[in-house]
């Protein structure tokens, strides 16, 4: 059991520039640390502004450790008063029943009077921030590895809060290099510390710094320690750095299962013909916009794919009530898996063991519904103008009936309503008009002109065009009418709103494809991503006469951004986010999303040409004509009889 005692001291110095004198440090009667040895810690935190110095104390020891860390304590003091602004935080740890069984023999040097020497931090910070994007840095004083093992077995986390963190590890005592190889080891493979150097400076081998680079190639594993002398590195501050630009074809796990058309094995053949896209194999032979990324980052760093296959119901995974998490979801917080390459969305999955990339793209959850009823060809006439136009005209020929009673030379109603109704038709009429009444019926034509124009437009757009009562376009819209919402992405919508809960209670469950439902049986909405739609709206829910069966609304639930995920505290995050988002900025996930989209549409609509006949103007596309003429018919029929009959009975 840890018994923890914070000692908080900060440690804020003015930095004095320019200042290259000599300097004496602090000696202990066992131990020296040196100038140089600070100028190197100097470069290995260059990017942090709080240190926090550990010291793990037990029975054993605890006296020549206290003088070991209080030497160590005030030298840091010293150069940091010459150097930089730290802020410093003490703390001490305990644990009991840890008998150390190995012993060393100690390195006993005189004090040393070296000059400090300047490092190109430039250069330096820029690598460094390739590896780490925390400003916090821990040392660890131990007396031995296996002090420090006893310490990890019981709380690692207690000394590891961050793993993209900068870490250094000073022992007391001297160790055999394949302890501190061991060590180094167990840092990378069981924590995914990569910023972490080691040092045995009361020995006499004091003056070496030993770093594991992870991602080096050695026979046939990867990870090699390597030790540079002070000069070494004072000359080449890199050395001491795991740059994470070139893995060495590094196997890395990552998560695929295939998703259309983002990730796909077969690419249209209008991609595949692109020099571009023809190589395959840095994304193991998936394509479209995440096999694309992944495939990228695997080319650019220099690491080889190993695909583990997600062949779940929820491929994407989540975390269900009893706290199981499925899924790819699963094998990435399980750590299964270094990387998930399917995107999805930027949201709270309710775990705190991943991390997200930057994005590389958005979409939204959008609705959709069956594509409304079209109108028939038979009241294209009456579809010409809303029912407040109809209204309105109606409302002009009772105004000009009224003006035309007072300006005409008879005073029969009858007369003046069809004279009125003969002039805003077009039908001749024998008049000899005033000018006041030129100056009227001019008015009338120009009303003619206009709305027959507009009728003779409604009917060409009739005979080329489809029309069809209003869609559904809102939200609310959809809650009114009578259309349940069935869907298994509710738990990916955490908006709250009362439209939104009242869109929940018409939720249903149904069997099948939800857009076949949609589609064909038009007795249930949905939704989904708003590019996985339109892509299946062009590809698969369209009628042989080009038309949608299914209709998007447009107004949507939700938007998201699109990123990837990685284990929490992973050490390549920032070179992923570095490489994305050059391919982000540059246009490059846009583009490959629409190329892959536009092949496979293409590829559908040449099949579909194949298979589907020109169709020509039938009888069915003319029918409205044939309706007026009919209609004008019957009309002409009925006032030949009434004339008939008013002749014989009301001549005399």
């Amino acid at each position: 059991m840890f018994q923890i005692f914070f000692v908080f001291i900060s440690v804020l110095f003015q930095v004095i520039p320019n200042v290259f004198g000599k300097i004496t440090f602090i000696t202990t009667e066992t131990c020296i640390i040196d100038t140089d040895i600070w100028t190197v810690y100097s470069a290995h935190f260059i990017l942090v502004n709080s240190l926090t110095i550990t010291v793990l104390h037990s029975a054993d020891h605890q006296n020549e450790l206290n003088e070991f860390a209080e030497s160590v304590i005030q030298n840091i003091n010293t150069y940091n008063h010459y150097h930089t602004i730290f802020t410093i935080k003490i703390q001490e740890k305990f644990v009991d029943n840890i008998i150390t069984t190995k012993q060393h023999d100690r390195c006993f040097r005189s004090a040393v009077v070296l000059e400090r020497r300047r490092i190109n931090e430039e250069d330096l910070i820029k690598v460094k921030k390739r590896t780490t994007d925390s400003a916090e840095g821990y040392l660890i004083i131990a007396w031995n590895v296996e002090m420090l093992l006893n310490f990890l077995d019981e709380n690692y986390q207690l000394m590891l809060p961050k793993a993209r963190a900068t870490y250094a590890i000073i022992f007391a005592t001297e160790q055999l290099e394949n302890d501190l190889d061991s060590i180094l080891r167990h840092f990378w493979n069981d924590y995914n510390i990569v910023n972490i150097i080691a040092q045995t400076p009361c020995t006499c081998d004091g003056g070496k710094i030993f770093v594991h680079h992870a991602l080096v190639k050695n026979d046939s594993y990867w990870g090699i320690i390597r030790n540079y002398t002070i000069p070494e590195v004072l000359n080449n501050s890199k050395l001491i750095i795991n740059p994470l630009n070139d893995f060495d074809r590094f196997p890395l796990k990552v998560s695929f299962f295939e998703r259309y058309p983002t990730l796909i094995r077969d690419l249209p053949k209008f991609v595949t013909t692109n020099p571009v896209y023809s190589n395959l194999n840095f994304s193991k032979g998936f394509g479209g916009l995440d096999g694309f990324v992944s495939g990228t980052l695997a080319k650019h760093l220099n690491f080889d794919l190993v695909v583990d296959e997600n062949l779940d119901n929820e491929p994407f995974g989540r975390v269900l009530p009893n706290g199981t998490i499925t899924g790819s979801l699963g094998d990435v917080v399980n750590r299964k898996v270094l990387f998930s390459g399917n995107g999805r969305f930027l949201m709270d999955y309710g775990t705190t063991e991943i991390e997200f990339t930057v994005p590389f793209d958005a979409d939204r959850f959008c609705l959709v519904t069956p594509k409304a009823p079209e109108v028939p060809r038979w009241k294209t006439l009456f579809n010409c103008f809303k029912i407040w136009s109809w209204f309105f005209i109606f409302v002009v020929y009772v105004v000009c009936v009224i003006f035309w009673y007072f300006l005409g030379q008879t005073e029969n109603i009858t007369r003046v309503v069809y004279e009125i109704f003969s002039f805003l038709v077009g039908i001749p009429s024998k008049i000899v008009p005033s000018i006041s009444q030129l100056l009227f019926l001019t008015s009338c034509l120009m009303f003619n002109i206009t709305i027959v124009g507009i009728i003779q437009g409604s009917f060409f757009t009739s005979f080329t065009t489809t029309i069809f009562y209003q869609d559904i376009n809102t939200i609310e819209d959809l809650v009114q009418s009578e259309i349940p919402v069935a869907s298994n992405f509710w738990f990916l919508i955490q908006d709250e709103s009362d439209l939104i809960k009242r869109l929940k209670e018409k939720t249903v469950k149904i069997n099948g494809k939800i857009l076949d439902s949609i589609a064909y049986h038009r007795n249930v909405a949905g939704f989904n991503r708003k590019q996985n739609l339109e892509l299946l709206v062009k590809t698969e829910y369209m009628g042989t006469d080009g038309i949608p069966l299914v209709h998007i609304v447009n107004e949507c639930i939700t938007s998201y951004f699109i990123v990837s995920i990685v284990p929490k505290g992973s050490p390549f995050l920032i070179v992923f986010n570095r490489v994305i988002t050059k391919l982000f900025e540059g246009g490059l996930t846009s583009k490959w999303y629409n190329d892959v989209a536009h092949g496979l549409i293409s590829e559908k609509r040449l099949k579909s040409d194949k298979d589907n006949e020109f169709d020509s103007f039938s009888l069915y596309d003319i029918q409205v004509a044939f309706y007026v003429v009919i209609l004008g018919h019957i009309c002409s029929i009925l006032v030949f009889f009434c004339e008939i009959i008013f002749k014989r009975y009301f001549s005399n």
